[in-house]
């Protein structure tokens, strides 16, 4: 992205901090759950594809952290939409 941009990696931190009011990698982990989110919904895949689909190697950590984002785990938020 620094490259892209054509700036240096503080200028670019401090872009989106100002902008965006949160660090690139907030920027990015925001748009996993997105992502995982709508997969949820769909029901196609199970949550160990989801965690793939979305960047997360670890199935478990995806869940943790999918946890600590939205409140639930990705079992109980896939339920909710049976």
């Amino acid at each position: 992205m620094v490259d892209l941009l054509d700036v240096s990696r503080v200028k670019c931190y401090r872009l989106f901090k100002e902008r965006l009011k949160q660090s690139p990698s907030d920027v990015i982990m925001s748009l996993r759950f997105q992502k995982a989110e709508a997969l949820l919904k769909t029901k196609k895949l199970n949550i160990s594809e989801i965690s793939f689909e979305c960047g997360y190697n670890d199935p478990k950590y995806f869940g943790k952290a999918f946890k600590k984002h939205f409140g639930k785990s990705p079992k109980e938020f896939k339920d909710q939409f049976s």
